[in-house]
């Protein structure tokens, strides 16, 4: 989830990162402010699509047939389920804290966590970073400068490597050196 939601990377940043008795707890960046006008802009067409459509479902729900009543009652879910979804995108935290050689991530949305991984690292500095590329690079075979602009990079994905080798995925960006900086920052503690 790196890639929108960035992670601090220096103990400067105080109000998403806590050191308590050699514990380092990070917590992950919200959306930026532009993704809250998306959000507004939404919502604000889910609400007129609720008002245009209220009367006629409320009628399809109170008459009889039992198959345009389910129809009904699945268009009323969905209205209500889309902005509850869109909502836990900009609710959604990854946190992740770290004790010498024992690491946990945990993701939560709406301040809950729902799921939670430990892992003992085979040392204190056990990470490792690794760059993805999935499709071909067209714009860099074809070496035209004005596709430069378009060349694909890739990202970069932090794993932490377990007691046992194997590698866990912590965060990934397509930026490589806040990766760089989150895996040294997380071998400090």
């Amino acid at each position: 989830m790196g890639l929108l939601y960035q992670m601090p990377v220096s103990e400067q940043e105080a109000d998403r990162v806590e050191i308590n008795d050699q514990t380092l707890l990070v917590k992950s960046y919200g959306l930026p402010l532009i993704f809250w006008g998306y959000l507004l802009a939404i919502l604000s067409v889910v609400a007129i699509m609720v008002v245009a459509i209220k009367d006629p479902i409320s009628k399809v729900i109170a008459g009889e047939d039992a198959i345009n009543r389910l129809l009904g009652y699945g268009v009323s879910a969905t209205l209500i389920i889309i902005p509850l979804f869109l909502l836990a995108f900009f609710f959604y935290e990854k946190v992740i804290s770290k004790s010498d050689i024992h690491l946990k991530v945990t993701h939560k949305v709406f301040w809950i966590p729902f799921k939670s991984t430990r892992i003992n690292l085979r040392s204190k500095d056990s990470f490792t970073l690794e760059h993805f590329l999935d499709s071909p690079n067209m714009a860099r075979i074809q070496k035209i400068d004005e596709m430069r602009a378009f060349e694909n990079r890739g990202y970069f994905e932090l794993f932490a490597i377990t007691s046992d080798d194997q590698l866990i995925q912590i965060d990934r960006s397509s930026q490589k050196k806040e990766l760089v900086k989150l895996k040294d920052f997380l071998a400090k503690y």
